[in-house]
């Protein structure tokens, strides 16, 4: 009998697949409401930069809490970029 025509064999509609824990990637956001700057991780550990525009280091800490809220009154008008390192880069306006 030719395998291609045998019908006993009724075939499996699902693929075994091994079941992983995707790692959750880690989130930060980042408000200005005023003249303070508050931003929020989910590390325990972080850094923290603030560049201008044109890629200069404006601000830096080299430890910043989960729950974090800087000053901006002495910042220039303008437009700046909120780095923490793991979690990416994020935009702010300060006006």
């Amino acid at each position: 009998m030719d395998l291609a025509t045998r019908y006993d064999e009724t075939p499996s509609k699902f693929l075994p697949l091994p079941l992983k824990t995707i790692p959750q990637r880690p989130t930060f956001s980042v408000v200005v409401n005023g003249k303070t700057l508050r931003m929020t991780h989910s590390s325990k550990s972080a850094s923290l930069r603030i560049l201008d525009i044109n890629g200069k280091e404006f601000y830096s800490q080299p430890s910043i809490s989960t729950n974090e809220s800087i000053s901006v009154q002495n910042f220039r008008p303008g437009i700046y970029l909120v780095d923490i390192p793991r979690f990416g880069i994020k935009k702010i306006i300060v006006r």
